[in-house]
């Protein structure tokens, strides 16, 4: 006898020989033990014989007495458990069993979650899933998406593992994620024995899914006959409805699953169940074309008129779905024939505009009303006839139908046949004595729609009926009208032989020729003219068809209607003519013909142009700094330039014709042809008509206007001289607009005016420079400070500014503007700064001055050097606190610089004095206090002056150049130089009027001359002053004069004299 016993001693089990037999070998054994006396599972056991461990191979002998160890699960990494998933899902039976004798625990989940029971039901490794259930697996285990075993086996039909799945107590009705429980799965996948061993097993029938499907609708939809009969046998519930109220007999209806739907009607559907869109089975199986179900139905006694939320009934939705057969069904089983959905429309209108013939003869024949409207008021026979389906028409029409029956927009079958180009439908509707002159609501007959759509067949027929041609919509327009502004040729051929009138006008004025000319249809206009069409009526523009071609280029058309006799100079509107229209538009051809028919060269629009001066001024080429600004519309400066070579020919013909040359405009401001293309940069135009011998110095005043209110360019600005010496002239908008070469012809042609020659010969070396530079560089040439070229960059770049330095940037628009370097890239040579990035270094220099930095500021007036603080840097013009008016960097130099000065100019608040003038100047500075004393004063007359910040109330002992032996005073130093100085003191206020007349009377060699400013424009003169914020010349009152060469002014305090001017006489 064969015993097991503890290590403890303790007898576990023993077996006879007769037994031993039945188990034969150790594996055996140990299934008993695990059976039988609850022993743990074969893969924890461990039998020894005499201290060795027994493989479960060896066979079992009587004579044998076993030891049994159970040992406890391993614990095993995250990987080993992956391991264990992988093998059973891939059905390697030596693996797992070599993984469950760690032993392993059989329910660690992989690191997605999965367990490897679950894997091996999906997958149907039969032998796995016995060993892991051997293992003890758990049964029920369900992976992330609640998937168990016996719902994944379920699914994919493996009959056994579900069979051993039951046998080991797996649950039946445990759902997943999506409430699909094992038996749901099998119906819908037509596991037809795994849904018997379910049932068998006790499964719950009527388990619904998230989306309300049961299994019985879930293999009703399927059209699974054996496991409907399964379930219906089973007693599984028959008219469960799904969430959106679909039962099973309405889902095998729909589907076409003819048995499935006997069998469901023979349990006792119900037949009439509809779902949340109102539709029942005999509604789907209707528009599915399903004849046997529908006859199924029918017999079963279904509702034959139940209508869905749009209101469509079985028999509507069969007859627009074309089932011929269903709606023969319906019809016998009497349901009706004129039911409506919500838009009114029945089934005999919607199967004759989707051109079903059966239907709509099987209705007809059965009594369906004709003439039922829809909410458009649309019948069978509009529909019909819109979609040009004939026979029905005929059919229709053989019916009865009534032809004439108008829709809200008043179209009638036959306007709506016209309009849609049904030839074949037209004339059955006129054979059938259709009304030829309706009018929808628009006012359009058949014969205006075919017309305009031009559709020639249909207006024959049209016109051969008798239709009236002359009939106009509410627009006042024809079928002719029509017809010609679309150019159909031949229809406007039928149209006048049949006696169109071809002079009506719409309520625009427009006529048949007025249309085809301004849409360019050639031969129409031809026709038109050949049958009398008046050729000079104009629109409620004032446009008539020679104007209207004229400006569209329409050479020929030009052509015809002059030889028509077409008058040439009749005024549109802005007194524009057509050989106005055509010099704007740039067609050379047009304005030859014109001309050559006697057209008139000078007569003027509206704005006073003449023809020449709208030549001359189209077509612009845009300069430099003009381009600049229109970058947001590219296209329309391209189509300029495009057309300036045409305005050239136009501009060669007008004169070559006699054009008057020097005529201005007449609005006022008196521009003429040659200013108008100085501004305009048309080179080619300026030279022809200084050829022709326009005048050169004719001044107009828009060069005055726009001098006050136009923001002057980069080039303008260091040139103000150059800028006003031909102001309003042509020279003037030429500079004005940056175009060099016609500056250049323009001072070649002598456009200097005897104001100007003064002006001209201090500016002798620009005007020379403008006459030697090359075309389109006047910024370049014009400017004080030439640009240098850009340097070749090398293949390593090193910054000439660390990142952190300030430094300026040159902006297209603002000029140097003050900002730091961030980042400089050695690859490519670029910088980036804090107002704009990858930045050239040929536009970028050196911080002049910063903001806030004490500068020393030249007064011009004064002629001194002056202590001045950066309070703003505006368009490359630096704002001090004692100018707000701004300078130029060329009139400042750093505090301390140490520079040469041939004039001796001073710190702030300092001039510059004759020794001469102060004989007891020594003596006076020996009394001053020690701190105040500047040490040891020694005339020396020497051409080197160092200025210094000099305290107010000391002596500045600089000497100074031009004056041999001088010194440099501050105001209070000593007694006679506050004497001397008096006029400084007052830089609080204006100078009373006395001491402004002594200072204009005093002799200029008195040391009072040397240092006191001179004054333009005395107190109480009324001026003009230049509004830096409103960019205007303000009209005002001098009220003093500053010491520091200012005007104190009625509306500002210290008013720089380069912004005050005298005023201009009313």
């Amino acid at each position: 006898m064969l015993e097991v016993r503890m290590l403890s001693g303790e007898v576990v089990a023993r077996h006879t020989a007769q037994e031993l037999e039945e188990l034969g070998d150790v594996r055996r054994l140990k299934r008993h033990l695990n059976q039988f006396h609850g022993v743990g599972t074969r893969f924890r056991q461990r039998l020894f014989l005499h201290g060795e461990m027994l493989e479960d191979r060896v066979k079992l002998e009587s004579s044998m007495d076993l030891n049994l160890v159970l040992l406890p699960l391993a614990e095993v990494s995250q990987s080993q458990a992956d391991d264990l998933v992988a093998a059973a899902e891939w059905g390697s039976v030596a693996e797992v069993e070599s993984m469950l004798q760690l032993p392993q625990d059989p329910d660690l989940l992989d690191s997605h979650g999965r367990a490897a029971l679950i894997y091996a039901s999906y997958e149907g490794h039969l032998e796995n899933v016995h060993l892991l259930l051997e293992a003890g697996a758990n049964k029920d285990v369900a992976d992330d998406d609640g998937y168990t075993a016996l719902g994944s086996a379920s699914g994919e039909g493996h009959v056994e593992i579900v069979r051993l799945l039951l046998e080991a107590g797996a649950k039946k009705d445990v759902a997943d994620g999506f409430g699909c429980t094992a038996l749901n799965s099998a119906s819908y996948a037509g596991h037809v024995e795994t849904v018997r061993l379910l049932l068998e097993a006790g499964a719950e029938k009527d388990v619904a899914e998230i989306d309300g499907c049961t299994a019985l609708v879930n293999a009703s939809h399927a059209g699974h006959v054996a496991i409907v009969r399964l379930l219906l046998e089973g007693g599984a519930k028959k008219d469960v409805a799904d969430g959106l109220g679909r039962t099973a007999l309405k889902k095998a209806s729909g589907a076409g699953h003819v048995e499935i739907v006997r069998l469901l009607l023979e349990a006792g559907a119900k037949k009439d169940v509809a779902d949340v869109r109102g539709r029942t089975a005999l509604t789907n199986a209707s528009h599915a074309g399903h004849v046997e179900i529908v006859r199924l139905l029918l017999e079963a006694g279904a509702e034959k008129d139940v209508a869905d939320v749009d209101g469509c009934t079985a028999l509507i939705k069969a007859s627009h779905a074309g089932q011929v057969e269903v709606v023969r069904l319906l019809l016998e089983g009497g349901a009706k024939k004129d039911a409506a959905d919500t838009s009114g429309r029945t089934a005999l209108k919607k199967a004759s505009g989707a051109g079903h013939v059966e239907i709509v003869r099987l209705l007809l024949e059965a009594g369906a009303k004709k003439d039922v409207a829809d909410v458009r008021g649309r019948t069978a026979l509009t529909n019909a006839s819109h979609a040009g389906h004939v026979e029905i028409v005929r059919l229709l029409l053989e019916a009865g139908a009534e032809k004439d029956v108008a829709d809200v927009d008043g179209c009638t079958a036959l306007i709506k046949a016209s309009h849609a180009g049904q030839v074949e439908v037209v004339r059955l509707l006129l054979e059938g004595g259709a009304k030829k002159d309706a009018a929808d609501t628009s006012g359009r007959t058949a014969l205006k729609k075919a017309s305009g759509a031009g559709h020639v067949e249909i207006v024959r027929l049209l016109l051969e009926a008798g239709a009236k041609k002359d009939v106009a919509d509410v627009r006042g327009r024809t079928a002719l009208t029509n017809a010609s502004h679309a150019g159909h040729v031949e229809i406007i051929r039928l149209l006048l032989e049949a006696g169109a009138q071809t002079d009506v006008a719409d309520v625009d004025g427009c006529t048949a020729l007025i249309k085809a000319s301004h849409a360019g249809q050639v031969e129409v206009v031809r026709l038109l003219l050949e049958s009398g069409a008046e050729k000079d009526m104009a629109d409620v523009d004032w446009s008539t068809a020679l104007i209207n071609a004229s400006h569209a280029g329409q050479v020929e058309m030009v052509g015809l209607l002059l030889q028509a006799g077409a008058k040439k100079d009749v005024e549109g509107r802005g007194r524009s003519k057509a050989l106005t229209n055509a010099s704007l538009a740039g067609h050379f051809e047009i304005v030859r013909l014109l001309l050559e028919a006697g057209a008139e060269k000078d007569v003027a629009d509206v704005d006073g142009c003449t023809t020449l001066i709208n030549a001359s001024h189209t077509g612009r080429v845009k300069s430099r700094w003009s381009a600049c600004c229109c970058r947001l519309a590219p296209r329309r400066m391209w189509k300029a330039e495009a057309s300036h070579a045409g305005h050239v020919e136009i501009v060669r013909l007008l004169l070559d014709a006699g054009a008057q040359k020097d005529v201005t405009v007449a609005d006022g401001l008196g521009r003429s042809a040659l200013t108008q293309a100085s501004h305009a940069g048309n080179v080619e135009i300026v030279r022809l008509l200084l050829e022709a011998g326009a005048r050169k110095d004719v001044a107009d005043t828009s060069g005055r206007t726009e001098l006050k209110n136009t923001h002057r360019p980069p080039h303008i600005r260091c040139h103000e001289q150059m800028w006003r010496m031909a102001l309003g002239t042509a020279l003037n908008n030429a500079f004005r607009e940056g175009h060099a070469e016609i500056v250049r012809l323009l001072l070649e042609a002598g456009a200097v005016n005897g104001n100007s020659v003064g002006l001209v010969q201090q500016n002798a070396p620009a005007t020379q420079r403008v006459l030697e530079a090359p075309p389109l560089q006047l910024s370049k040439v014009l400017t004080s400070r030439e640009v240098a070229p850009r340097p070749a960059i090398a293949r390593r770049r090193h910054p000439a500014f660390e990142p952190g330095t300030r430094v300026e940037y040159h902006d297209s628009l603002n000029g140097w503007i003050e900002t730091e370097v961030v980042h400089f890239d050695a690859n490519t040579g670029l910088y980036n700064l804090t107002c704009k990035p990858q930045v050239h270094p040929s536009k970028i220099r050196e911080l002049v001055f910063s903001l806030g930095e004490e500068v020393q500021y030249l007064s011009q007036t004064l002629n001194i050097w002056v202590l001045a603080r950066v309070v703003k840097i505006e368009h490359g013009y630096y704002i001090l606190d004692i100018r707000p008016g701004g300078t130029t960097k060329d009139r400042l130099r750093r505090k301390h610089a140490q520079v040469v000065e041939p004039e001796g100019r001073l710190p702030r608040g300092c001039v510059s004095l004759p020794c001469s003038a102060f004989p007891n100047l020594e003596e006076e500075v020996q009394q001053l206090p020690l701190a105040a004393r500047p040490g040891p004063v020694t005339p020396v007359a020497t051409p080197v002056a160092t200025p210094s910040a000099t305290p107010v109330g000391t002596l500045c002992a600089t000497p100074v150049h031009t004056l041999s032996g001088g010194f440099n005073l501050t105001p209070h130093a000593v007694p006679s130089a506050a004497s001397f100085l008096l006029p400084l003191q007052s830089a609080q206020g204006p100078r009373k009027s006395s001491e402004a007349n002594s200072d204009q009377s005093t002799n200029l060699s008195t040391p009072r001359d040397v240092c006191a400013p001179k004054f333009e424009h005395p107190i109480n003169a009324e001026v003009d002053y230049w509004s830096l914020g409103q960019q205007i010349w303000l009209q005002t009152q001098v009220k003093g004069h500053n010491p520091d060469g200012t005007y104190c002014l009625t509306c500002h305090n210290a008013a720089p004299s380069e912004r005050v001017r005298k005023s201009p006489e009313p």
